[in-house]
This record gives structure tokens, sequence and C-alpha cells, in this order.
């Protein structure tokens, strides 16, 4: 596979509000890594190491310090037409339908209305909404509100989805479930995700790999693969090898958090 995301040498120091470096918050002090087209990547790491701060600045929406990151050999210096977001916080706008927030991308790229509502459409039944198009946020459930801003980040036919904690939210039997939701929509699409998350059992059902983040000033600790075959179940996910999997991801956790308690970071 190409590589398709290549992260080098990244830094990012937050200065105070006065620009004052005596108050600087050194965020994160070095990334590498690179994703391949078509993979499942998994960023967990302590609260306050960077991770959110690290997937916007893979987004685009924000600059990094020094280092640089690239799509497809392209340098990022702004967002980048083939990476969509999708954020934990629910970022679909309430006055519009299911129908409406799915297309309101392809409006803003003056896609034509019939091409538009076939266009999201489509995207609503990849995701499981059929018969939900006219309803509101205010109408669907948490787990549906989230898979309709997949739909809309999906309907830009995007190459890279970058997810921030989407089900975060959620109650722990909807957040797996919404996690199988994901894979279904991920093999049916082989788009390249990166999925920031804290929790270890939703990166080992995800993921092909998983990058552990050390405590602020982050670092990649280490890079752990998930060789568990798909599609993957509840029997999979808790075979001797899954634990043992996950008891690495804590052990190395562990050591992080405890050195996170020092000090609060500006994003987590």
């Amino acid at each position: 596979m190409e590589e398709l995301i290549a992260v080098t040498k990244v830094r990012k120091v937050f200065e105070d509000a006065a620009g004052n470096t005596g108050g600087a918050v050194e965020a994160i002090r070095r990334v590498d890594f690179r994703v391949r087209a078509g993979e499942f990547v998994s960023l967990l790491g302590p609260s306050g190491c960077g991770k959110s701060t690290l997937l916007d600045i893979i987004g685009g929406l924000e600059r990094p310090t020094s280092g640089e990151v690239s799509i497809a050999g392209e340098r990022v210096e702004r967002p980048h037409p083939k990476v969509a977001m999708v954020f934990q916080l629910m970022s679909v706008f309430p006055w519009r339908t299911a129908l409406q927030n799915v297309a309101f991308g392809l409006e803003l790229q003056n896609v034509d209305g019939r091409s538009r509502r076939r266009k999201a459409l489509e995207v609503i039944q990849l995701v499981g909404l059929a018969g939900f198009e006219e309803k509101y946020p205010s109408q669907l459930s948490g787990g549906m509100n989230q898979r309709l801003a997949i739909a809309r980040a999906l309907a830009l036919d995007p190459d890279i989805l970058l997810m921030d904690e989407p089900f975060g939210s959620l109650d722990e039997q909807t957040r797996f479930l919404m996690g199988l939701e994901l894979l279904r929509i991920w093999e049916e699409t082989r788009k390249t995700i990166l999925f920031v998350t804290h929790s270890i059992s939703e990166a080992i059902q995800l993921s092909d790999r998983v990058l552990v983040m050390s405590a602020r000033p982050s670092e990649i600790r280490e890079e752990i693969p998930i060789p568990i075959p798909r599609p993957r179940t509840i029997e999979s996910l808790t075979t001797d090898s899954a634990t043992r999997i996950e008891r690495r991801i804590w052990e190395i956790l562990k050591v992080e958090a405890s050195k996170g308690l020092i000090g609060n970071g500006r994003k987590s």
C-alpha cells in the first residue's frame, strides 16, 4: 500500500496569551509516523497528551511549531480537500434535516441539486439511516447523530477520515455497536482512517495499528500492531492474544498517565 500520511518531526508549542515564552506549553515534542492508504490507525494516550492537537495539525487546522505533515506527498499548509474530520461533540446542524446535513458540504462545493441529493441519499443508505432523511437531529439518538456526522464527511468522498473521539459521549453498548458500524463502512469504502480515542478496547476493536503516545510533551511511545483477524467479533476480541495486547497497552499508559498527573495539557 502507498504511503498516504507522513508526520515528520512534528513539534507544537502553545505560547501564553501575551506571547511570553515563559508561559509556553510544549504540547508535542517530536512525533514521527506514517499511515498507508486504506489503513485504520488509532492514536491512544493519556489525557492531555496532545492527541487532538496532533489531529488538528494533520487536518490543517493548526500549524506545527516545527516539523511537517504531508498528504500524498503534498505538505499540509491548510485543510486538504481530500481530508474530512469527524468530532466528538455533535457537529450537525440542528435546523437541518438529516438529508440537508449530509448535503451541506456538497452545497459548499456548488454541486447541483439533483447530484447533491443523489449522493446524500447514497451515503445515508451506507451509514444505515435510510428512512430518517427528513428527521432533524433532535429526533435522532446520539448514535444516529454520529452516523449522520460520518455520512456528511463521507459525502465529500475524502481519501482520509480524521476522527476525534467520535463515540466518546456514547454509552458503552452503543459505543461498541457504533464501532462495528464504522468497521462495516470502512470495509465497504476502504477510506484511510486516523482515529483518536481514550479507550484501549475501542482501539483494539477497530485498528490495524495503535500508536501509543507518551505524556505531554508527547512522542510516540510505541507502535502496536493488532493482528486479530477481521471481521472482528466479541469472541475474537476476548482471546488470549487480544488480552495480551490490552495488557501491553495498559502497561505503557499506566507509566505515561502517572507522568501526566504532574501538569495539565492544552488539549486531550
